[in-house]
């Protein structure tokens, strides 16, 4: 009795991971869903401009000058990608605030580029 319950088992663990894989969403399907969601492709085609911002904050890893050292905090960027798709122009702002090795701000804006479709 012991033996054809262990053999149920192994089997019952062998196929359990086949399902499990065959129950994966494939990555076209996961990029439908997302265009669905926002409100389809005709609203992307009247998608006029796009803005995007965000924030990283920067360390040194002790360990490049000493192993198991700790890690040192180097300073703050906050930037903002700005795209005018109806003129297909684009613009980057980019503000980094360093606090090691030297305490300055580094401060560059792109020039707006333009593109052609």
């Amino acid at each position: 009795m012991k033996y054809p319950l262990s053999i149920a088992a192994a089997l019952l663990a062998s196929i359990a991971p086949v399902k499990f894989a065959a129950a994966q969403v494939s990555p076209i399907d996961l990029l439908k869903a997302a265009i669905a969601a926002e409100g389809g492709a005709e609203a992307g085609k009247a998608l006029k401009g796009l803005s995007i911002e965000g924030e990283a904050k920067h360390w040194e890893p002790g360990q490049s000058y000493s192993a198991g050292g700790e890690a040192r905090f180097l300073g703050d960027t906050i930037f903002t990608t700005k795209w005018d798709l109806a003129k297909g122009m684009a613009k980057v702002d980019l503000n980094r605030a360093m606090k090691y090795p030297a305490i300055e701000t580094l401060v560059t804006t792109s020039s707006s580029c333009t593109w052609s479709t």
